[in-house]
């Protein structure tokens, strides 16, 4: 057997359902609910008490016309019967069993539309829908259970049944096309993928939280060496999915379709003025390292001419000392020669 049941109770194949939970609640409800109507049906239309002889004909009160017409002998004939006033306490109590149901079940008035005594100044709409998604949350629980508990069963035993009975073969229709299938030569056993469903709201968070996700996956610059286009692609193709855009092929393209960059004229001119400028400028760095160096070898040249002239200046220098010291000698020489010349003559 497989067997579903709204809300399943441990260790039991019959559990319970919201019905069974609110029968009392329920029953107490539509008691006093009554008793309002039935009130205001007796305030619309009273009971009398009549003086007996006091009507001509008894049958024009009970025809009950509006405008109609009542012959009595007296004035005093008809009067309205006394009527007890509702109790005001039914409404209170209408409200308390109001509050009873929805702590019984979980389910509360925000889940079936938006209530007007939620808004208000002090309440956001982030907190309205907060307590709706959260009153949503049993309804939740019993759709996850449906899907998992009874859909996804169901079909392994639909699917066992068909694998062991159909042995002949079959047309079936997919995709648009006819094909020939034996459910007998099926594998036995094969998984099952359950999906739910998510409501208005919660479709949209999911597809913000994914473009979040992908904008930080994008700027952490650790993630994004992980992050490829192929990820991303996935990660876009889900969020959109969860927009209700099914046709994302037509949004989107597959990086496995994308063709292989093609070389830009611009970029290829581009990269070519960058090439010259970058020869032009090694050509002027070699340029002026030449005449830098050229510089240098002028300045050494400089310098080797001021220490050789330095040196012919001092060799001059010293030539001319010597010639003046040979010259004094020469003199000295002359001098004593001429003395002795002259001793000798007086002698």
């Amino acid at each position: 057997f497989i067997a579903f049941v709204p809300i399943p109770i441990p260790h039991a194949f019959f559990g319970s359902n919201f019905a069974e939970k609110l029968v009392a609640t329920q029953n107490a409800r539509t008691v006093l609910t009554r008793s309002i109507l039935d009130h205001a049906a007796i305030t619309n239309a009273p009971r009398y008490m009549v003086t007996k002889g006091g009507l001509t004909n008894p049958r024009e009160l009970i025809d009950n016309r509006v405008g109609g017409l009542v012959n009595v002998t007296r004035p005093d004939a008809i009067q309205p019967m006394p009527q007890a006033p509702l109790n005001p306490f039914i409404f209170q109590t209408i409200k308390m069993l109001d509050e009873d149901k929805e702590d019984t079940s979980g389910v509360s008035r925000l889940s079936q539309g938006t209530n007007k005594d939620a808004v208000s100044k002090q309440n956001s709409s982030a907190m309205i829908e907060q307590l709706a998604s959260m009153s949503q949350t049993r309804q939740k629980i019993i759709a996850r259970n449906f899907a998992n508990q009874f859909i996804k069963p169901l079909f392994h035993e639909v699917y066992r049944l068909c694998v062991e009975n159909e042995d002949y073969e079959k047309i079936i229709q997919v995709a648009g096309d006819f094909i020939a299938v034996t459910p007998g030569d099926w594998e036995q056993k094969r998984d099952v993928m359950v999906e739910l469903k998510l409501g208005y709201g919660e479709a949209d968070k999911e597809a913000q939280k994914l473009a979040n996700l992908h904008v930080t996956l994008s700027q952490d610059p650790t993630l994004s060496q992980l992050y490829k286009p192929e990820n991303a692609y996935a990660l876009m193709r889900d969020a959109m999915r969860h927009q209700g855009i099914l046709n994302v092929e037509e949004y989107l393209t597959p990086p496995d379709q994308i063709p292989p960059p093609q070389p830009d004229p611009n970029a290829d001119m581009q990269m070519q003025m960058v090439a010259k400028q970058l020869e032009i400028q090694d050509r002027q760095v070699s340029v002026s390292e030449q005449k830098a160096a050229l510089e240098a070898q002028i300045s050494q040249a400089k310098l080797e001419l001021d220490r050789m002239k330095a040196q012919n200046e001092l060799a001059i220098r010293s030539d001319s000392q010597d010639l003046k010291e040979e010259q004094f000698l020469h003199k000295q020489r002359i001098d004593q020669a001429e003395l002795q010349l002259a001793r000798l003559k007086q002698n």
